[in-house]
C-alpha cells in the first residue's frame, strides 16, 4: 500500500499538469518557470530517469521562448495556436475529438466523464467553462481520485480504480493528442509538458500494477 506521502505527491502532480494545460500562463507563472527556482518540480521529475529527457526538452523550449522581447506573450500565442483551435489547424484538448469517427465533441467519452464527475458529487466550476473530457478536467480528477484513497476502506479497489481511469480515459487518447500537436511548429513548450504527461502516467501504472499486486 502507497504511504500518505506519496499519494500526495501524486495527487499535487497531476494537479499541476491540470493546471497547466487548463489556461494560458500568466507572466508571473512564466517567470516562475523560467527562473531556476520555479524549475523545483521539474527538476525532482528529472530525477526519475524515464522523466529526464522530457524535462530536458520542456527546459530547452523555455529557453527558446525567453528570447522573445515577450516570452510569456509568445507563451500565450502557442496555447491559442495548439488548444483553442479547431480540430483541422490545431489540437484541441478533447478526448471526444480523437475517440468518435466523427471527430466531434461531447461525443461518449465527454458523456461518461459527465456521469463518473456526477458520482463523485463533482462538477465543473463554471469559470472554467469547458467539456468535461478537458484534459485538465481529467486530470483534476485524477488528482482527486487519487488523494480520496487516504481513506478508502479498500486500497486494492482504490488502486485498480485508479489504474483503469488512466488507462482507458486518459492514456486511450493522449498519444492521439501528443500526434497532432507534434505537426504544429513552435517552441515545443506545451509538446515537452504533454510528452512529461504521458511519461508520467506510465511510471504511474507501472507503480499502481506494483501496489496491486502487493496487496
Amino acid at each position: 500500500m502507497q504511504d500518505k506521502q506519496l499519494i500526495e505527491i501524486r495527487a499535487t502532480i497531476f494537479w499541476w499538469f491540470s493546471t497547466l494545460l487548463s489556461k494560458e500562463l500568466s507572466k508571473e507563472q512564466f517567470n516562475a518557470y523560467i527562473n531556476q527556482q520555479g524549475a523545483t518540480l521539474l527538476d525532482q521529475l528529472a530525477l526519475e530517469p524515464l522523466l529526464a529527457k522530457s524535462v530536458r526538452a520542456i527546459k530547452q523550449s523555455l529557453a527558446k521562448l525567453n528570447i522573445h522581447k515577450h516570452p510569456y506573450i509568445e507563451c500565450k500565442v502557442e496555447f491559442s495556436q495548439l488548444f483553442l483551435m479547431d480540430n483541422k489547424n490545431g489540437a484541441p484538448p478533447y478526448a471526444s475529438i480523437y475517440l468518435s469517427n466523427e471527430e466531434l465533441m461531447f461525443q461518449q467519452a465527454h458523456d461518461e466523464m459527465m456521469a463518473l464527475l456526477k458520482k463523485q458529487g463533482l462538477a465543473v466550476i463554471e469559470e472554467f467553462n469547458e467539456p468535461a473530457d478537458h484534459i485538465a478536467i481529467q486530470l483534476d480528477y485524477l488528482g482527486n481520485l487519487v488523494l480520496s484513497s487516504l481513506n478508502a476502506p479498500d486500497p486494492k479497489r482504490a488502486s485498480a480504480d485508479q489504474l483503469e481511469f488512466i488507462q482507458h480515459r486518459v492514456l486511450n487518447w493522449l498519444p492521439l493528442l501528443l500526434d497532432k500537436m507534434s505537426r504544429i511548429d513552435n517552441s515545443g513548450f506545451y509538446q515537452s509538458i504533454c510528452q512529461l504527461l504521458y511519461k508520467y502516467l506510465l511510471l504511474d501504472v507501472s507503480l499502481l500494477k506494483e501496489d496491486i499486486n502487493a496487496l
